[in-house]
């Protein structure tokens, strides 16, 4: 077995004793993803600055201390569409790559908020993710056995992908905003499929998760906030894992936030809006950086983690 055969082995044992064995990708700074967490979320920054167009970029560099170590990349965009009701779509695309393992993802996304109520505070939202997964093994980076490689330099492995979500928010034009929802980002436990040379079949099957989510948004002063918020996280076959983070926007479009998580990970974030001093009108660019550290056993083997984040928002026809 090859180098990158032992990392593996190590990062999928150790994500079932410390990292739930998640599959799908952990960001720090999730409560600025609050859609790749519930199809069926309201972007923040139309929650928070009103506008009704976002685009970002994420990427992270998790357990710098070893070699191969995952990194993981999100581009997305959304358009929020208010009439009696608010509508919303977008899409996204990631990349994730551990080691000899790529995946590869392409959604698209659509969620509808009512107003049960009948006022315009309340809103109840349902929302639907569809795309494409492609797995991906490097057969050069892999050997089983002695002489039992992966048939051919690489195989790819197309499969479909599904989430639904659902989620209540609260939003007044004064006063305290609340969210809340429930999420399966990934339904179908299909599996990808690679041969070996030795004529051998490898699966990688997907299991079902489950995500919820929520938070608060408290005003302080007449600029800032205060946010509070958790993810709860369930992967079949793993223990319930949760995240819980509070950050303070400060007057001076300055932010910090500090989490910690079930998964023994300490987070830190730190951020700006830069709408100002770039003099941008009617738009929010935002930059964030987010760090962790694993406080387990583990944590001097697996070494920090990096994450940046850069959303461009604004309000078009």
């Amino acid at each position: 077995m090859k180098k990158t055969s032992y990392i593996l082995a190590f990062i999928f044992c150790l994500g079932k004793i410390a990292l739930t064995a998640q599959q799908l990708p952990l960001f720090t700074q999730y409560t600025e993803l609050q859609t790749y967490l519930n199809p069926a979320a309201i972007p923040v920054d139309y929650l928070q600055y009103n506008m009704n167009q976002v685009a970002g970029v994420t990427y992270r560099l998790q357990w710098l201390g070893m070699e191969d170590a995952p990194r993981t990349g999100l581009a997305r965009f959304e358009r929020v569409r208010e009439d009696n009701n608010l509508s919303t779509f977008g899409g996204s695309l990631f990349t994730d790559r551990v080691g000899a393992n790529t995946l590869i993802g392409l959604y698209g996304r659509y969620s509808y908020q009512i107003r049960p109520s009948g006022g315009d505070n309340l809103l109840l939202g349902l929302g639907l993710t569809g795309g494409l997964i492609q797995y991906r093994l490097d057969g050069d980076d892999l050997e089983f056995e002695p002489g039992d490689i992966l048939k051919g330099d690489a195989q790819t492995s197309l499969l479909p992908d599904f989430g639904i979500g659902a989620n209540l928010t609260f939003y007044p034009e004064t006063g305290t905003k609340w969210y809340a929802g429930v999420s399966l980002p990934q339904t179908f436990g299909l599996s990808a499929n690679f041969e070996t040379a030795a004529n051998d079949m490898i699966s990688i099957k997907r299991v079902a998760h489950v995500y919820a989510n929520g938070g608060a948004i408290f005003a302080v002063g007449q600029q800032g906030f205060l946010e509070p918020s958790v993810w709860v996280k369930y992967a079949q076959n793993a223990p319930v894992q949760m995240d819980f983070n509070l950050r303070q926007k400060f007057v001076n479009n300055f932010w910090m936030g500090l989490g910690y998580s079930t998964s023994r990970n300490l987070h830190l974030e730190m951020g700006m809006i830069m709408s100002q001093l770039l003099h941008l009108e009617d738009a929010v660019l935002r930059i964030g950086y987010g760090f962790d550290y694993n406080i387990s056993p583990f944590g001097n083997v697996l070494g920090t983690t990096h994450e940046l984040n850069v959303s461009y928002a604004w309000n078009g026809k």
